[in-house]
């Protein structure tokens, strides 16, 4: 508990990296908890489609990809290639990661179409 006294000095609690401190130390309902934080003060100081939320959500997609809950892993997943898509290009690199995730948990959930296709928008990617 020593590395959570000092991810809660190091950041404020209203931080929006402050489930990236928990996600370290592998508590995982903190982690949610604080990324759900990290949405709610983010949505009240900048536009609706601003990177940080694609950063928020695929964090949260990670936690719930590692938790095994695949529905809210692919949700945020998701979440988070919308709004990518409206800021990037879509051969951006950070497009990997994210269709990688999907593709490994549609293959855990023996969805193989989907799991193809995101294994292929990572070679595109």
């Amino acid at each position: 508990m020593k590395r959570r006294r000092l991810c809660q000095k190091i950041r404020s609690p209203d931080h929006l990296d402050i489930g990236a401190c928990y996600e370290n130390i592998g508590i995982y309902y903190k982690r949610i908890h604080d990324y759900e934080k990290a949405l709610e003060i983010g949505k009240s100081n900048l536009p609706p489609n601003h990177p940080v939320f694609a950063a928020i959500y695929d964090a949260m997609a990670k936690v719930y990809s590692d938790t095994e809950e695949h529905s809210k892993a692919i949700l945020f997943t998701e979440k988070a290639l919308e709004i990518k898509r409206k800021c990037l290009l879509e051969n951006h690199s950070s497009f990997t990661t994210l269709y990688d995730r999907l593709g490994t948990i549609y293959q855990s959930t023996k969805q193989y179409l989907k799991a193809l296709s995101a294994n292929q928008m990572v070679r595109i990617g």
